[in-house]
């Protein structure tokens, strides 16, 4: 049984991640999602008769993981606007503790806006309209305001990853991150 959940495990794992990333599980999160959704594979692997597609029931089990995350959150996400016409007295922290977080807020602030200019025009729409909770479909339909060529979903994940691709570069160039540092 346990060599039969291995091959399972190295055949959809990436298939799982996929899954996670599609349903935009923070970071943070998403390991624990990863290893709950292996979990429940496991736990019902001998429940599974062959009805379905090992992939798709698979996808059942982890979409079902994904959504158990979502509805358990207790605290919605908030996004802070990048530029302060937006919304000039919203702080950064709710009650900053000390003037050092208040310093530290204003450095990030500032990081933010060096690197966002360090994107192509393209990348910088997309991350600032993720940052703001637009999805991508959302950014999708932004974007096909503008364009003569219509752009997809897919097309706006692809930037996003090359953002955060040249982002990363560009924290690293800066001695931002050492080595290791980075959740890639």
């Amino acid at each position: 049984m346990l060599e039969e959940f291995e091959n399972i495990f190295y055949s959809y794992k990436d298939l799982v991640w996929s899954i996670i990333n599609s349903k935009h599980i923070p970071d943070a999160d998403a390991d624990d999602v990863f290893m709950e959704s292996w979990h429940s594979i496991r736990k019902s692997l001998r429940n599974y008769r062959g009805e379905a597609r090992l992939q798709s029931w698979i996808g059942t089990i982890v979409y079902r993981r994904c959504a158990d995350y979502w509805s358990s959150r207790t605290n919605q996400q908030t996004f802070i606007p990048l530029d302060d016409d937006e919304c000039p007295d919203r702080p950064l922290f709710v009650e900053p503790v000390t003037p050092r977080d208040i310093l530290i807020s204003e450095e990030v602030i500032g990081l933010v806006h060096e690197v966002l200019e360090d994107l192509d025009e393209d990348q910088r729409f997309v991350i600032e309209k993720r940052l703001e909770g637009f999805l991508y479909r959302e950014i999708a339909e932004m974007m096909n305001e503008d364009r003569a060529e219509p752009v997809d979903t897919n097309w706006v994940g692809k930037k996003i990853y090359e953002a955060k691709m040249r982002i990363i570069d560009i924290l690293k160039s800066r001695n931002i991150f050492g080595p290791g540092d980075l959740l890639e």
